[in-house]
């Protein structure tokens, strides 16, 4: 899928701390509801070198992916008005799970609601309070996969 490049809502900001240049780093939609949750994960992976758009809400979302196509939405399931399992549904209705990976979040970790999500699409499942070390290699996983996926069949 193609990147609009001149109206890009993906930035990096001045507390980026990694080598990745801005064409190399790979773009993260975060949709989460609490401001604050936004931010800090915004803020830690831009600090892992992506590039990084918060939006609120699920409307917010399907209008961000529609005017600039992230590499991985991180979802957040516990939402108002759109919760993130019909964001991931609307999703799932126009790309695959290798066109955009979708990440869900949440601070339920009982098993009936991981196995919801994962069966209605979801790549992966990440439970709050996130362990960003552990946050970071299943997106990392996530982005190789979709990456492989891209790439020419070999002859």
């Amino acid at each position: 899928m193609k990147h609009s490049s001149d109206t890009s809502l993906f930035e990096m900001t001045p507390e980026t701390n990694s080598p990745v240049s801005k064409a190399q780093a790979q773009r993260l939609l975060v949709v989460d509801d609490d401001e604050n949750n936004r931010d800090l994960i915004s803020r830690r992976f831009r600090r892992a070198g992506y590039l990084v758009h918060a939006v609120s809400n699920g409307q917010e979302a399907l209008r961000s992916i529609e005017s600039d196509l992230p590499d991985l939405v991180l979802a957040d399931l516990m939402m108002p008005r759109m919760s993130g399992l019909d964001l991931l549904k609307a999703l799932r209705a126009k790309y695959t799970p290798w066109e955009l990976p979708v990440v869900m979040v949440s601070a339920l970790n009982e098993s009936s609601q991981i196995v919801v999500a994962l069966t209605f699409g979801a790549n992966d499942y990440i439970t709050k309070p996130i362990d960003f070390a552990v946050a970071i290699a299943r997106i990392r996983t996530q982005l190789l996969r979709k990456k492989a996926d891209e790439a020419p069949a070999e002859s």
